[in-house]
């Protein structure tokens, strides 16, 4: 790796011990201070604030980072749903969820830690076991009591631990400051209990083929068959929508697993896709655009003048493919998957988002969100979601993985937590959106923008057969009906006003430098230690102090399920009334819930608006008022236990209409 590298756009370097300026090192351009330059509120206060809807939303960009929970991340921040929980779930031995049993431990219990990023490091904790095995076995059919045992078992008495660590303001500021200035998903879970391939094959597609019909289940990160099922990409663009990925390296870019592009061979008449496609999914190190503000060859993509700075040029020139994927890439480790650092995936996503605010047009018609693939082994409280197996068998897996995993009739998913935060021009403000959405979200919200007349802002593709004439309304095809009725499509999460692009001293280039920097040196220092008898409750405060004593315990025995899973045949449903005007109440029924158990109603914004105990029979009627609601249908997060003790997180719309008098 050199020090310094000479763009061929002009003078401009682009040195490892400066920001990744993206548009501004590649275009020369200069004094770019801030992430989101403050002469971007003259375009966001032109815009027509009362007027918004997803037609105005001409690209959006998707970035995956890895391996870390919610709770990992944004468990002390304020306002969300972390240590502070009041809905926290009891283990089944009356303990809270933060109080995982431990054995070794004087206390009987290990509560989440903080990693000193400073001091120790733990900027540089290593990854822990997250196999599809290990992910059931930390969830444990639902009693969510698993997580230390199993790390222990995997991973050994220290590194098993950290399962339990946990940061603060202090160790990740960037994505601190992202989430106070935009808009913070707090109920966003990965797709599937298991690694890294089965979750991207959903984010990239909708399903990793739980049934194991086209090419799946994938299970494990190994490369899969080839998968028969349409891909995202695929789908788009035969819908008449530009796409585009970027990536120096190919890494990450696993749009290769699937037939169609596997299988292209370049000048056939019998490939099923288009070159078009092929070139603009699978190239590396290229442009949308030609490199001087016009559409590019898509025949033959023009080379980015830097391989990894392919973004922040055609962001500089003003050419973005209506929907883009970027994966990890760059000087550095950027893809936080530990032991690589925070700091440096902040060095990643600081380049990208840098070089779309510097572009007034771009900034102002694209939505870029920000997901993780999945929690690593690292601890989150909320249970995630599973379908009731008598309405959704198949989502179960009961085959082994053409890798050799057995399925053991276990959910496919949801997986656990990990953070999610949406920035646009409309998702500024720092916004808590709680509506439950998994990695099959932002595909949906493509579904919901293209069927408004989004995405239009480039020339439309003829699709996959070359006689499209015109842009039409995107369905993807792969997403399963339990995950529609499961997770939102993430409409709700903008303001009807287009707000000005925030500052924050996180965002300068000097100080994303210093906290690289500063990560790299301490990732020399020794590792956090085992809390011990005496333990520190975490609470939502950035200044939570840390926690510190010796280390202690024994090895414990390895983690198994073996077993098929085997659900309660009792189906638990919701429903809630259909229309109802506004003033009236609208009737929410539970029905096959845990007798006794406690039910929750959030709205989208996470503000519990209802809430009871299941009834012996296992029903309940929850009334929500309706006087303060505009007409329209508005989102609520339905929170029960079922007869099998399994924890439910379900997504409702309650319709409300004006009153006729």
């Amino acid at each position: 790796m050199t020090e310094n590298t000479t763009s061929s756009l002009g003078a401009a370097k682009v040195s490892r011990r400066t920001v990744i300026a993206g548009a501004a090192a590649i275009a020369g351009a200069a004094g770019m201070s801030g992430l989101l330059p403050t002469r971007l509120a003259a375009a966001a206060a032109a815009a027509e604030p009362a007027t918004f809807d997803l037609s105005q939303i001409k690209h959006v960009v998707y970035v995956m980072q890895e391996n870390r929970s919610f709770d990992h991340y944004f468990g002390t921040f304020p306002g969300v749903r972390g240590f502070d929980d009041p809905t926290a779930m009891t283990l089944p031995n009356g303990n809270s969820v933060f109080k995982q049993p431990d054995p070794a431990n004087p206390a009987g219990y290990l509560e989440p830690f903080h990693m000193d990023t400073k001091n120790t490091a733990a900027a540089a904790v290593p990854s822990l076991s997250h196999d599809w095995r290990d992910q059931h076995a930390s969830w444990n059919k639902g009693a969510m009591d698993g997580w230390l045992h199993t790390h222990l078992a995997s991973d050994g008495d220290t590194k098993g631990s950290y399962t339990m660590g946990y940061m603060t303001q202090e160790d990740i500021p960037f994505h601190w400051a992202l989430a106070e200035k935009f808009t913070l998903l707090d109920n966003y879970h990965c797709s599937v209990m298991g690694p890294t391939y089965p979750n991207r094959a959903i984010w990239m597609s909708g399903t990793n083929d739980p049934q194991g019909l086209q090419g799946g289940p994938i299970l494990e990160t190994v490369k899969p068959n080839a998968l028969k099922w349409q891909s995202a990409a695929e789908a788009l663009y035969g819908a008449g929508y530009t796409v585009k990925t970027y990536s120096s390296s190919g890494s990450y870019n696993y749009f290769s697993w699937w037939a169609n592009f596997a299988n292209y061979v370049a000048g056939a008449t019998t490939n099923a896709i288009p070159q078009e496609l092929y070139q603009a999914v699978t190239s590396s190190g290229t442009l949308f655009g030609d490199g001087k503000g016009g559409l590019g060859d898509p025949t033959s993509p023009t080379k980015a003048s830097v391989g990894y700075y392919g973004f922040e040029e055609d962001c500089a020139n003003g050419t973005l493919a209506d929907v883009t994927w970027l994966f990890p890439d760059g000087p550095y480790a950027s893809d936080e998957h530990p032991p690589n650092t925070p700091a440096a995936g902040a060095y990643f996503l600081a380049s990208k988002l840098e070089a779309l605010a510097h572009n007034e047009d771009l900034w102002n018609s694209t939505v870029f969100i920000i997901n993780y693939d999945e929690n690593d082994g690292f601890f989150d409280h909320v249970p995630p979601p599973v379908p009731d197996p008598k309405l959704h068998s198949e989502e179960y897996v009961v085959i082994p993985s053409p890798r050799g995993t057995p399925g053991g009739g276990l959910p496919a998913g949801a997986g656990f937590r990990v953070p999610c935060i949406i920035v646009s021009p409309w998702t500024v403000g720092g916004h808590v959106y709680s509506q439950v959405a998994d990695h099959t979200s932002p595909l949906r919200l493509i579904e919901a923008i293209t069927a408004a007349g989004g995405l239009n802002a480039t020339p439309a593709t003829k699709g996959l057969d070359g006689q499209l004439t015109g842009r039409v309304p995107v369905t993807f095809g792969a997403i399963t009906p339990w995950r529609r009725e499961t997770f939102d499509d993430l409409a709700g999460a903008f303001q009807s006003a287009a707000l000005a692009a925030p500052d924050d001293t996180e965002f300068h280039p000097a100080t994303r430098e210093a906290n690289y920097e500063a990560q790299l040196a301490a990732s020399a220092l020794a590792m956090p230690k085992r809390p011990g008898a005496s333990q520190e409750t975490p609470h939502q405060d950035p200044a939570n102090a840390t926690t510190s004593s010796a280390a202690s315990g024994s090895k414990a025995t390895a983690a198994k399920t073996t077993e098929p899973y085997e659900p309660a045949a009792v189906v638990s449903k919701v429903h809630v009334t259909d229309v109802v005007p506004v003033g009236r109440r609208a009737v929410l029924t539970i029905a096959g819930a845990k007798a006794g158990s406690r039910i929750v109603v959030r709205n989208a914004r996470g503000k519990v608006v209802a809430h009871g105990h299941a009834h012996a029979g296992g029903r309940l009627e929850v009334k929500l008022p309706t006087d303060h609601l505009a007409p329209g249908k508005h989102g609520y997060t339905v929170m029960f236990v079922d007869v099998d003790g399994l924890h439910h997180t379900k997504n409702i719309k309650v319709h409300v209409k004006a009153r006729h008098r």
